[in-house]
């Protein structure tokens, strides 16, 4: 009995120190483990506020906004160069329009793309509409008067050359601070700096180099199975001018092709809801590059036959008149969708003479 009662007391005696032990080891465990968390919290935040120094730092590099001259360019890499070329003051008004600025000035400016390629638009696209400050700080405005040249959708390694009317309140140097956002959704600033008394910069067309991988000549024709079928026939200079038109280009060529309809039907519905369905219809000036890369631009002049709309199985033999700057060979982009929504677009490269 005594024997039982010793061996008991060993044991309660051994338990008692191996809690005890455990304890101290859980004790010493918690403290290394509550040092490590206030030595990690420490790290974390001295690794926290370098990192943010250097985030902030980075940041204030990314949107420093550079301020631009007449003829100074603002270059996003592979996206798109712009010049503003200069400004004149005009008297003209539009009397349709419910704005009435003090000053108006006609603002000359080219754009180029550089590689901005976009699955909705047809390239890029560059106006003047954006925040305009004129001498004193006072907010001017986007004018909507006549222009000779025509902002338009740049394809890659061409050049727009367009206009824009600005209406401000007081006259003299004027800012357009630009804001746009490349393919990726990356957001670009600049301001331009616009001096209406000095005189108009030389434009300057920049050379790309373009990729002719895909692009069709005169006679090959670019199919769209179950759509359409459209070929580049022909092409003529002509010397003739329409007294009417308000642009004067260097050149203008008459382009002959033909389409036929390989099962294009497009649903529509007339002014009493019926609906009927639509043939095809095609032109061949969704874009036009000249021979230097600049843009060109359809002209009204005389053809022999126009294009129509026609039904499944039908061709129609068209012209149109394509005006140019720069006389020689050039690039043609048909773009449209098809009746699946598809849009669908090639590249003709027309070789004058």
């Amino acid at each position: 009995m005594k024997r039982g009662i010793a061996a008991f007391a060993v044991f309660l005696s051994v338990s008692l120190l191996s809690a005890c032990n455990s304890a101290g080891i859980l004790g010493i465990e918690e403290k290394k483990s509550e040092n490590a968390v206030e030595s990690t919290v420490e790290s974390t935040a001295d690794r926290s506020d370098t990192s943010t120094a250097e985030s902030v730092e980075e940041v204030v590099v990314e949107e420093e906004i550079p301020e631009l001259k007449n003829g100074e360019t603002w270059t996003v890499d592979g996206q798109w160069s712009m010049t503003i070329l200069g400004a004149s003051m005009t008297e003209e008004r539009n009397e349709f329009s419910d704005l009435n600025p003090a000053v108006i000035y006609v603002v000359d400016y080219t754009y180029t793309n550089l590689g901005y390629e976009d699955t909705i638009l047809d390239g890029l696209y560059i106006t003047l509409d954006q925040e305009i400050l004129d001498s004193t700080g006072a907010e001017g405005c986007f004018y909507p008067g006549l222009i000779s040249n025509l902002p338009e959708n740049v394809p890659v390694g061409a050049t727009c050359r367009a206009q824009a009317w600005i209406g401000v309140e007081n006259p003299g140097t004027f800012k357009i601070n630009m804001s746009m956002y490349d393919v990726k959704m990356k957001q670009h600033q600049a301001s331009f700096i616009v001096d209406p008394d000095a005189e108009h910069v030389e434009m300057a067309v920049p050379t790309v180099e373009n990729d002719t991988a895909g692009t069709l000549g005169i006679g090959e024709p670019w199919t769209v199975d179950g759509q359409w079928s459209l070929t580049i026939t022909g092409v003529r200079p002509t010397d003739e001018r329409n007294e009417f038109e308000y642009r004067n280009p260097a050149a203008v060529y008459v382009v002959d092709y033909e389409y036929t309809n390989l099962g294009y039907q497009e649903e529509a519905s007339d002014m009493s809801g019926d609906s009927e369905d639509v043939g095809l219809f095609m032109t061949v000036d969704s874009q036009i590059v000249d021979s230097a890369g600049l843009m060109g631009y359809s002209y009204a002049g005389t053809v022999e036959s126009s294009p129509e709309i026609i039904p499944v199985g039908e061709t129609c033999h068209a012209q149109e008149c394509i005006g140019v700057e720069n006389p020689g060979d050039f690039r043609l982009t048909v773009s449209m969708y098809d009746t699946t929504g598809t849009k669908q677009r090639q590249t003709f490269l027309v070789k004058v003479g």
